[in-house]
């Protein structure tokens, strides 16, 4: 199975860091977060990598080359323009022939791949979504009201929901729908081509995982990881591999 690594991003919920480095680049432990994200994906047997690229792509290009560096073959599609998560592997449509994966590049998670393609195969969809079971809790108590009397009231509740975590696995077919919600514009996986593809009757599969989930969306996030020691106490021997 091939994988897309979506790169091509500006990352602007983490300027100044962004300003002049690609988030992807960003350094974990002295490691660029992109550099685990493929190591994960060699970990589970995805050798065959196809990077999207566009903000500030030369830095990527040049630290990962071929890939052979890293044991793995990488191939690039270039973004002359922004065209966001789905409008971006679009292009490489002719790359894949069969179900292929989609990661974030910022984004390093503990998850058998090889186990969420065998329910993505069993189940039938047109596309299957890791989702990490993750929990919140409201600053403010909570309050129940009809026709002006309270019914119900919630101190502080914790509410439990299932985060999208930002890995899909595809069949080939998809890219039929991506390309015509799209029209060959930007358009979004979350915010486009899952909603279409629901109205359209189309299933799509739900794969819990428990492993880790470090995502670099936010600098508190990346301030919070880079700390020494944190993404090794998170991941463990995956940390030295």
């Amino acid at each position: 199975m091939k994988a897309f690594v979506l790169c091509g991003g500006r990352g602007t919920r983490l300027i100044p860091y962004t300003n002049t480095t690609p988030k992807p680049m960003l350094k974990i432990e002295g490691r660029p977060i992109l550099e685990y994200v493929i190591a994960n994906l060699k970990r589970n047997g995805i050798v065959d990598i196809i990077l999207t690229v566009g903000y500030l792509k030369e830095q990527i290009m040049e630290h990962f080359g071929d890939g052979s560096k890293f044991c793995v073959k990488i191939t690039y599609l270039i973004e002359q323009e922004e065209l966001k998560t789905a409008g971006s592997i679009l292009p490489g449509k002719g790359l894949v022939k069969e179900d292929f994966l989609v990661v974030m590049g910022d984004s390093i998670m503990g998850i058998d791949i090889a186990e969420m393609a065998k329910k993505h195969m069993h189940s039938g969809a047109i596309a299957t979504l890791a989702l990490k079971e993750q929990e919140m809790y409201f600053e403010y108590g909570v309050v129940d009201a009809e026709n002006g009397c309270v019914n119900h009231f919630r101190e502080k509740p914790k509410i439990e929901y299932l985060a999208n975590a930002g890995m899909y696995m595809f069949r080939h077919r998809a890219f039929e729908f991506i390309e015509k919600v799209g029209g060959g514009r930007a358009c979004d996986f979350a915010h486009d081509v899952f909603p279409a593809l629901l109205k359209q009757g189309e299933r799509i599969c739900a794969c819990q995982f428990k492993g880790y989930w470090v995502d670099i969306g936010r600098i508190a996030d990346y301030e919070k990881y880079r700390k020494k020691g944190v993404l090794n106490g998170i991941m463990g021997k995956d940390f030295q591999e």
